[in-house]
């Protein structure tokens, strides 16, 4: 039985149990129903930065890929920062390649010179919670199977330092980048040294530091 608190967000009737307005409806029937189409990018050479992206699967059993982009510097005699990033999104929408996170990590993967692997878990409520959870660590097992550069993706084995990983994230993203920072600390990940954790919320900015191997 669905239960929901009055908003000028959220309704409810006989036919619809909850609607959050622009966003989803879920029927009675449990069918599920997104109300705004969400606008993508295709991955490829960004013409402002000369970011280079591309759209790669972890996992062929549950879907779960992420967007990779590398700078213009990229070289394979330096290696670089690793960022793994999060987008937001209330856990039911955006991912990678839409118009709000494209152009956004196109421009940190080239003004910080870093090698950005971004996620693109699964979203509610097909894919309820703990699921977006499960394959952002899941995606972070598939970066740290690169670290001896024999993993599949070569752009992580020819330009991604593992031992100087970041993790990022905002709204949604924000939460999943804290708890995997947890996780990371809590697991013995050998093949990574996570250094540093950037999350956004709507309010309030987090940057912790750390040179805790995990």
């Amino acid at each position: 039985m669905f239960s929901v608190s009055p908003s000028v967000y959220i309704s409810t009737s006989d036919e619809v149990p909850i609607e959050v307005h622009g966003f989803f409806r879920i029927h009675h029937d449990g069918r599920f129903e997104r109300l705004a189409e969400l606008n993508t990018i295709a991955a490829g050479t960004d013409q402002l930065t000369n970011v280079q992206s591309k759209d790669v699967v972890i996992s062929q059993q549950t879907k779960l890929s992420a967007r990779i982009y590398i700078p213009k510097s990229t070289t394979r005699n330096k290696k670089l920062p690793t960022l793994i990033y999060y987008h937001g999104g209330a856990f039911v929408t955006e991912s990678s390649a839409s118009t709000t996170y494209h152009p956004t990590l196109n421009l940190i993967t080239a003004e910080s010179n870093v090698v950005t692997v971004s996620v693109d878990y699964r979203l509610a409520p097909e894919s309820p919670i703990p699921i977006p959870y499960e394959d952002s660590w899941e995606a972070i097992k598939w970066v740290a199977n690169h670290d001896k550069g024999k993993g599949p993706e070569p752009w992580l084995n020819d330009y991604a330092d593992h031992h100087n990983v970041f993790l990022g994230g905002d709204s949604s993203g924000a939460n999943i980048a804290h708890n995997m920072a947890i996780l990371v600390g809590l697991n013995t990940i050998t093949a990574i040294n996570l250094r540093g954790l950037s999350a956004k919320s709507t309010t309030t900015t987090t940057i912790t530091n750390t040179t805790a191997t995990s």
